[in-house]
């Protein structure tokens, strides 16, 4: 919100959500709303499709995609990329760049950044490993399962691509460069 909210101001921003009903695809839509609900700056505008099995179902549910770009083009300022088998293809992306005028200000893999969405945030799969071993460890050495606590990810890997933030007059803040590291691209 911190960089989305430069551009938009006084009325709340409107982004867009083209997405299957693969369960962790409704799952996403269903906690953004609930986030939204607490936020009045904040608005998901969502268009579901049905799920094909991939690879096969992929140009299905691609025509799909175009039929709700089209659907919600004038109703959003932004689109945010659903999870899923869909959602994680890279020719989601391009369909989404190729179809609209809208940036994509949420991408869902690091990839999206790479061909021109906003920004990127997903759990360090490399830390993840680590503490998943350290559980497995624990777990073997005899710790009970049930009374390790559940816990987030400890570390993200966040993206973001300059030219687009630049593109849509957005300064990005010096924290958030820092967080990104290595992960900023033009």
């Amino acid at each position: 919100m911190r960089l989305v909210e430069q551009r938009e101001g006084d009325r709340p921003v409107r982004f867009g959500f083209i997405h299957s009903d693969y369960p962790s695809a409704v799952g996403d839509i269903k906690a953004l709303n609930a986030i939204a609900a607490d936020m009045p700056d904040v608005d998901f505008v969502a268009h579901q499709l049905p799920y094909r099995e991939v690879p096969d179902g992929l140009p299905a549910m691609l025509a799909d995609v175009e039929k709700g770009i089209a659907a919600l083009a004038d109703r959003i300022d932004y689109w945010w990329e659903p999870s899923g088998p869909l959602g994680e293809t890279d020719v989601y992306t391009q369909t989404l760049l190729a179809g609209s005028d809208r940036p994509i200000v949420f991408g869902t893999k690091l990839s999206s950044v790479k061909m021109g969405a906003l920004l990127h945030v997903t759990p360090d799969w490399e830390a993840s490993g680590r503490e998943t071993a350290a559980i497995a460890h624990a777990i073997l050495n005899g710790a009970d399962p049930g009374a390790i606590p559940v816990a987030p990810p400890g570390t993200f890997l966040l993206g973001l691509n300059l030219a687009t933030a630049l593109r849509l007059n957005i300064v990005v803040p010096p924290d958030l460069m820092q967080l990104a590291g290595p992960h900023v691209y033009r």
